[in-house]
């Protein structure tokens, strides 16, 4: 893709809606960072919130000199920071690291403080994993930068300049190169834990390792003790001292990758001992302003201290074990349970559920808990598992850990998981194989199509478009109305087959468009089996919305209600004649007749049977997902003849009775051939006359009747005649075959009228 917008800012809002328009258009999602600065909007959702629609771009840029950042996670960009800062060269540590090995010639942006960020496309890499040295940072999935020509004024860290591309390089994001791509995940959810320092600016030659204080239990038992001499010698009155115990104690999380809630705790706790005004509101505020590169003082200061003091290494080594297991029970609950918030309430969920399926092989279904269940869930899951843990500790580190997972929203997205969202998406199942579908072909082409060339085609493609782009909403429903045994649930076992984990199958429409729908969430494919009648008006018009609408809004019994994307395929089988109330104009139904040839041919089911249970679906799938599919659009389907007999048992009252004037020839029933003149009254009479016998709320008057005949016969003319000594306002009407025509036209499709 290329992205090269200019970087000078003579006029700054114009300069910076361009850009900004031109990210979008390349297809990176951007969002408003404040002017001169590079955090997000107050009160914005931040990266969260970036967009690539052109008209929220233009409402964000229009009037405002907003900075750009780029949400790396959404669009899976990797970008590797270089800076340098706290007299650490980053070019240089990035230098020996690389160790000769050449990166590609990709898009690399100068920084206001000098410098670099070097763009890559890369998937499944988190923001600061797998950090390769000291100066350099990951920014990706879970992150932002902030891109050209954004300004960012003097703030203490750095001086005031511009981000700008650098012209002598690539205009254009490359892949990353697989060895890096290796390297940064081979140090999965470690995050800056394996930092080195390769180079310094004052000490260029000198290696320090950074992680020779883990998170180990033994360690832990270390701080406790090292915390415990402080409170002898240290006056917490005193800001200095008080201060740098902060930062000894923050260098840990930084450094050594220690949970964040585990370092605070002991802090609070020593601030509270200690004496003084304390406050933990002002406490926690400072302690959360330092979350970056701690100077000073660090870790090993406290450790330095009790060996000239009245403590001895005994002293720290051998405390008591009282909290055993502590870090190792928090990492656990963590890799099992996740934070969620929903309708503005913090849940539980067990990630582990996620993955079950049930006896048919269909994907669990989503349970958010309610915060106190979940965290009683919790401790009972770290007793069983660590008897030795305070249980009740763990929950609280758990719920404020930095570390465990909080997600914000829930998605059902084929593309790929949102930075912050729980994404349930789950793709087929089956593993395709080359082979022969005879059978398969024969049923699909012959049965449910009846032979016709046209709807197989378009049949066997709506299903490879399923396979090869599951993004795309068809808004298209497959319907095959026929009578018993004669095949429709067959291809629902075929479905169910490539998509086990995602098929839904409903016997009651209600479970989908009722209110508890909570079956919707975790299904794909979804099998109506019988469940709709005409009569349900109400449940076919639902029905409509969730087969074109991109989102639907789930609701569960006992459940938080949410929103998802809508990618459903829908299919339906019913021996109703009449399957739902058809719009004349209807864009979503795709109608098929099945045939009966194939009904009470036992031997034809059973070979059939046998295809689709050893191979058979295998090979279908294979050949699907290497289906052509460059000019198939699934949204243009065939009007067959099944889909204009729905629409004509769907016909309003009128145009229901015009239809069977049509069928007849006549429209009195005195009439031997097609009137050439019907004045209004007699239509009108022969209307009501029709309909005796038939409950009706409100009688039909003539404007409706007038209305009705230029919608269904536009070729008639209004016309005034004499009838038995009387005036009569009518119309002149055209042949029968013409006639005919006109309704055809307003029908959408043509009829096979009844000629005898």
């Amino acid at each position: 893709m290329e992205c090269y917008p200019g970087a000078a800012m003579n006029n700054p809002v114009k300069q910076l809606l361009d850009s900004a328009l031109f990210y979008a258009e390349k297809g990176l999602p951007v969002f408003p960072l404040i002017a001169g600065g590079k955090k997000p909007l107050p009160g914005s959702r931040g990266f969260h919130e970036a967009a690539t629609d052109k008209n929220q771009i233009y409402q964000w840029w229009k009037d405002k000199a907003y900075n750009i950042g780029l949400n790396c996670g959404m669009i899976d960009i990797v970008i590797i920071d270089i800076d340098n800062k706290n007299g650490v060269d980053g070019f240089a540590n990035f230098e020996a690291w690389l160790n000769g090995r050449e990166l590609p010639h990709t898009i690399r942006v100068k920084t206001r403080s000098g410098g670099q960020h070097i763009y890559f496309k890369g998937a499944g890499i988190k923001s600061g994993q797998g950090i390769p040295c000291a100066g350099v940072d990951i920014r990706a999935m879970g992150g932002y930068v902030v891109m050209p020509p954004s300004y960012v004024a003097e703030d203490g860290k750095a001086g005031a300049g511009n981000y700008s591309f650098i012209e002598d390089e690539a205009k254009s994001i490359l892949a990353m190169p697989a060895w890096l791509h290796a390297e940064l995940l081979s140090d999965k959810n470690t995050g800056k834990k394996n930092r080195e320092v390769l180079v310094k600016t004052t000490q260029p030659k000198k290696i320090i390792k950074s992680h020779d204080f883990p998170p180990t239990r033994e360690n832990a038992i270390k701080l406790r003790n090292a915390v415990k001499a402080r409170m002898h010698h240290t006056n917490c009155s005193v800001e200095f001292e008080w201060f740098n115990l902060m930062l000894e104690l923050r260098s840990l999380v930084y450094l050594c990758h220690w949970p964040d809630e585990l370092a605070w705790g002991i802090f609070d706790i020593f601030s509270q001992k200690i004496g003084g005004n304390y406050d933990y509101d002002k406490n926690r505020a400072r302690w959360d302003r330092q979350d970056h590169d701690p100077s000073g003082r660090t870790y090993r200061s406290l450790l330095a201290e009790l060996k000239t003091s009245n403590h001895t290494d005994a002293d720290i080594d051998g405390a008591p074990v009282n909290d055993s297991g502590s870090i190792d029970a928090l990492s656990k609950a963590q890799d099992k349970f996740a934070l969620i918030t929903l309708g503005g309430k913090v849940g539980v969920i067990d990630k582990g559920n996620l993955g079950l399926r049930n006896v048919e092989g269909s994907a669990a279904r989503l349970e958010v808990i309610n915060r106190a269940d979940g965290v009683l869930l919790l401790e009972r899951y770290i007793s069983n598992e660590f008897p030795q843990a305070d249980c009740r500790k763990i929950s609280n580190l758990f719920l404020r850990d930095r570390n465990t997972t909080m997600y914000d929203r829930i998605e059902f997205n084929p593309r790929g998981n949102s930075a912050g969202t729980l994404n349930l998406w789950v793709g087929e199942t089956i593993t395709p194989k080359c082979g022969e579908w005879p059978l398969i072909y024969e049923f699909l082409r012959n049965v449910l199509c009846g032979g016709r060339e046209t709807e197989y085609q378009y049949l066997v493609k709506y299903i490879a478009h399923a396979l090869q782009k599951p993004w795309e909403k068809p808004g298209v429903m497959i319907i095959m109305l026929g009578g018993q045994g004669i095949g429709k649930g067959t291809l629902g076992r075929i479905l169910q087959k490539i998509w086990s984990a995602t098929y839904l199958h409903v016997p009651r429409i209600k479970n989908v468009v009722g209110d508890f729908n909570g079956a919707l969430e975790r299904a794909y494919v979804v099998f109506l089996d019988e469940a709709l009648f005409a009569g349900d008006r109400a449940s076919a018009d639902t029905l409509k919305s969730l087969v074109t609408e991109p989102s639907v809004n789930i609701n569960e019994k006992y459940q938080p209600s949410r929103q998802i994307q809508s990618y459903h395929r829908f299919f339906s089988a019913t021996n109703a004649e009449w399957f739902k109330g058809t719009d004349r104009d209807d864009r979503r139904d795709f109608v098929l007749k099945v045939s009966e040839d194939r009904k009470g041919d036992f031997a034809f089911w059973d070979k059939l049977d046998l295809e689709i249970c050893n191979g058979g679906v295998e090979a279908f799938a294979h050949d699907l997902l290497a289906m052509d599919l460059s000019g198939f659009n699934v949204r243009a389907k065939p009007n067959t003849h099944e889909l204009t007999e729905q629409k004509l048992h769907s016909l309003d009252k009128f145009p229901r009775w015009w239809f069977n004037c049509l069928s007849t020839g006549a429209i009195a029933a005195t009439d031997i051939d097609w009137p050439e003149f019907v004045s209004t009254e007699n239509l009108l009479s022969e209307f009501k006359e029709s309909e005796k016998g038939v409950r009706a709320y409100r009688q039909v008057i003539e404007r409706e009747v007038k209305a009705n005949i230029n919608k269904l016969c536009p070729s008639a003319s209004t016309e005034q005649r004499m009838e038995n000594l009387r005036r009569k306002r009518g119309y002149r009407l055209p042949s029968l075959e013409k006639t005919r025509e006109d309704f055809e036209r307003y029908i959408g499709g043509p009829i096979l009228w009844d000629e005898s």
